[in-house]
């Protein structure tokens, strides 16, 4: 009886082990930076301009932001849709200027 309970015991570890491995699967983040509806404009932001550039990402793997190691083995790895963090961050904030009152404007990298 009690050499049941330790392989049905050994059965259910092996189970929550095995449910716990990764596939290797990517995770697309979306990002976005829209403020709730009921945040008020921001006063004064009329007569300015904010530029909103990509910033310069050398990170050795660009594509990716992240990935999580399951205890099981496998890694499952986040990222932005169409791979580039450098653009979707600079949109995000971008959109969430423009949101809030400010004129927002596309900055080219190395420009001074």
């Amino acid at each position: 009886m009690k050499t049941h309970r330790v392989w049905l015991a050994v059965a259910v570890a092996l189970c929550l082990v095995g449910g716990c491995t990764g596939k290797g699967e990517v995770v697309d983040l979306n990002l976005v930076g829209a403020p709730d509806k009921d945040l008020p404009k921001v006063k004064g932001a009329e007569g300015l301009t904010i530029a909103v550039g990509a910033f310069e990402d050398l990170r050795p793997e660009q594509k990716r932001l992240g990935k999580r190691t399951h205890l099981g083995g496998g890694d499952t790895y986040f990222q932005v849709p169409g791979g580039n963090s450098a653009d979707a961050v600079a949109k995000m904030v971008g959109d969430y200027l423009a949101a809030r009152g400010w004129r927002v404007v596309s900055a080219r990298s190395g420009a001074a």
